[in-house]
């Protein structure tokens, strides 16, 4: 069984604070208290919260991914180059 997706609105929750607050601390939109901002990502790593970078992607209208295409896989080195793409990627805030 798979466990539920912790969500804006469970920081929130845990935090005492609107989810609304839990996003300008996350994306840094809005100036929140130092005491705040720490209490909620304190929660945010205490709950291993993971954005969904679709539902984000989706309300920005933007997708954020780039394509990978290669003409074997039966080669060592395509895994290898696209482990490397996927984590640059990512590491930048896109998919692959």
């Amino acid at each position: 069984m798979t466990k539920a997706r912790v969500t804006l609105k469970d920081i929130a929750k845990a935090a005492g604070v609107s989810a609304a607050t839990v996003s300008h601390v996350l994306n840094d939109t809005a100036p929140i208290s130092t005491e705040t901002s720490a209490r909620i990502l304190e929660i945010v790593k205490d709950l291993n919260y993971e954005p969904n970078m679709l539902a984000r992607n989706l309300r920005k209208q933007e997708t954020r991914t780039i394509g990978f295409i290669a003409n074997t896989v039966m080669s060592d080195l395509v895994p290898n180059m696209m482990g490397g793409a996927m984590q640059a990627a990512v590491d930048r805030g896109y998919n692959l």
